[in-house]
């Protein structure tokens, strides 16, 4: 099978299987919104949500995923199905870029379901140019959180505890990414593209660039079955 024609085989098996199952985005819907009402109730009135916002949506959003990574790896390892698309020739880079890829429009579902709600528990009110900045920097945040998950994930699935190895690992890689999905969304927020907000992006760009190269060059390693 070639490496394009794998991608996209196991690309929608994964989409069939989540439509069926609802199992990964439905996790992480259910969390990531009740942390958002769970928040917003915690938050007392008075003070500025611009202040507290992005924390609170970067973390909600990190939290939801971290449930379901771990699940995502194991279900390529039931019934040996990883086993199977290794014995059918499939390039280990194609395996991971397609679990990255599904991964990613997982995620992004999840945050076109949550940030509208979000905005609206926190009453805030984004200029239409800051919209359109948020949606810039949750495209990259996802990004940089659907290929460092994967990879830590992959690498985790061998041990008994990769439960509770894959936060451990994954929190202190991130901290580039966060600081800067945090940053980013406190200046988006206003609606002005400035200096500091390219700079931001393009640490989440390199962050993302860096361990996605990282991926695709550790695939045939942590992908040994």
């Amino acid at each position: 099978m070639g490496f394009f024609s794998t991608i996209r085989t196991l690309l929608y098996r994964e989409i069939r299987l989540e439509l069926n199952t609802g199992q990964l985005v439905g996790s992480m819907l259910f969390f990531a919104l009740l942390a958002g009402i769970l928040f917003s109730m915690v938050f007392t009135a008075g003070l500025d949500e611009t202040d507290y916002f992005p924390g609170v949506y970067t973390f909600s959003h990190l939290f939801a995923i971290l449930l379901i990574l771990n699940r995502a790896i194991a279900r390529e390892r039931e019934n040996g199905c990883l086993e199977l698309i290794m014995l059918a020739g499939s390039s280990r880079e194609a395996v991971m870029i397609s679990r990255i890829t599904a991964n990613y429009l997982f995620f992004i579902l999840i945050s076109i379901f949550i940030t509208p709600v979000f905005l609206l528990l926190f009453d805030l009110h984004i200029p239409p140019a800051g919209i359109l900045q948020l949606a810039l920097v949750i495209l990259i945040f996802q990004a940089g959180l659907a290929v460092t998950g994967s990879i830590l994930a992959f690498l985790v699935s061998y041990t008994r505890l990769g439960n509770l190895l894959l936060p451990v690992l994954l929190l202190p890689l991130l901290i580039p990414l966060l600081l800067g999905t945090v940053e980013s969304i406190s200046l988006a927020l206003g609606g002005t593209w400035n200096q500091s907000f390219t700079f931001w992006l393009l640490l989440m760009l390199t962050y993302d660039l860096v361990y996605f190269t990282a991926a695709v060059w550790l695939s045939p390693y942590l992908l040994e079955v």
